[in-house]
């Protein structure tokens, strides 16, 4: 019979986490919530659990389900990083994907081969629990438990139960088939989920994805996060990085023949921050005034300050000047590849405030000559 253990009234829940473990790894299968559904989970490295899910999942799969060819189990992994050690040759598209969604409600269905990164350390009986028609599932489920979990094993956890149809997900303990719950050692309840749709199911290649299942996630923000993120920093977000935001978007647009929403569908996003910029400033006089010659509007420009989200989603970051640079660098040293000083050549574009009109004619010319390098650049990718 199997103890049920109440996360939620837990006074400690890392003795919950390590009685999962111990489970786990003495091969044995487990209920655990997730943010859209309870899971049925094994480890990775226990053949018999893995053989033992496996064929439960065509008992209580529909034949909705069945005919879907998608595969019901999923690698639940522990973070994008170890994703990449499964997937070593991860395209940029696929990689910005993943960063974006997870931990998340967004399930990922990516061509894998037996003998690709860890892929081949997994037991035989695991890989072919896993592999439907040349294609594995991975997941990274948001709920701290699965996440306090999945770090103290060696091993991802292998899960089913988040592929199942809205009409029949597992929402709570409840919502879980009897025969389900007799193999579990332990269930794990945590009250209803977060979300009342299923994950999102995706299937993603180098560049290029395709929604296999509507899910928590629409396809508009499945094309947002998979977009190129371009960020321009500079200090107070009121004068140098505005300007280079909108002359960017401006020239990308023109490159493109598009207009602004469709920069959006051709997959750029573009923005602006300031390492010590207040909230919901307007951008300076001058900024506005030049780039209205331009026919360019600041008039709705609204400064925000630079966040780790925004440096997580980021693809490119664009400082104007060294000690911008090094002052993110200073906190995340990680983001090398990711920060760059705008000016390709080494120098630094001073601040303009307070030195007139002229100065921010100059700021901007020189701000120009940087962006149509680096508009080069996305263009030269995009052939």
């Amino acid at each position: 019979m199997s103890q049920t253990l109440d996360v939620r009234n837990s006074g400690d829940v890392r003795d919950i986490v390590h009685q999962i473990a111990h489970a786990l790894d003495a091969g044995q299968l487990v209920t655990l919530p997730t943010e859209t559904s309870y899971v049925l989970a094994a480890h990775s490295l226990r053949s018999e659990a893995v053989t033992q899910l496996s064929k439960q999942t065509k008992t209580v799969s529909n034949a909705k389900d069945q005919k879907s060819g998608l595969p019901p189990l999923a690698l639940a992994v522990k973070s994008v990083d170890e994703l990449e050690d499964y997937l070593p040759s991860l395209g940029d598209m696929a990689v910005r994907l993943v960063r974006r969604c997870w931990p998340g409600p967004v399930s990922m269905l990516f061509n894998v081969h037996a003998d690709f990164g860890l892929m081949a350390a997994l037991p035989a009986e695991t890989q072919m629990a896993l592999n439907c028609q040349s294609r594995v599932r991975f997941s990274v489920p948001a709920h701290n438990l699965v996440s306090h979990v999945s770090r103290v094993l060696p091993a991802p956890m292998i899960i089913f139960g988040e592929y199942t149809s809205p009409e029949t997900s597992w929402r709570s303990t409840e919502d879980i088939p009897q025969k389900i719950r007799d193999l579990a050692s332990l269930t794990c309840t945590d009250g209803p989920c977060r979300y009342s749709q299923p994950c999102t199911i995706v299937e993603v290649s180098d560049n290029d994805w395709k929604l296999v299942r509507q899910g928590v996630v629409g396809e508009s923000t499945l094309q947002r996060m998979s977009s190129e993120f371009f960020l321009f920093v500079c200090t107070g977000n009121t004068c140098r990085s505005p300007m280079a935001e909108a002359l960017f978007r401006r020239k990308l647009m023109e490159q493109l023949n598009c207009s602004e929403d469709e920069l959006f569908d051709e997959g750029y996003v573009i923005a602006s921050a300031g390492l010590a910029a207040g909230i919901g400033m307007p951008a300076s006089p001058e900024a506005l005034q030049l780039l209205k010659e331009q026919g360019l509007d600041l008039s709705t420009h609204e400064s925000q300050p630079l966040t780790d989200r925004l440096l997580d989603q980021a693809d490119y970051v664009f400082t104007m000047t060294q000690r911008h640079r090094e002052a993110i660098l200073g906190l995340r040293p990680d983001y090398s590849d990711r920060v760059h000083l705008l000016a390709q050549t080494g120098e630094s574009i001073s601040d303009p405030i307070g030195g007139g009109l002229d100065e921010y004619v100059r700021c901007k010319q020189e701000i120009e000559i940087h962006l149509d390098s680096i508009l080069q650049t996305v263009m030269e990718k995009r052939k």
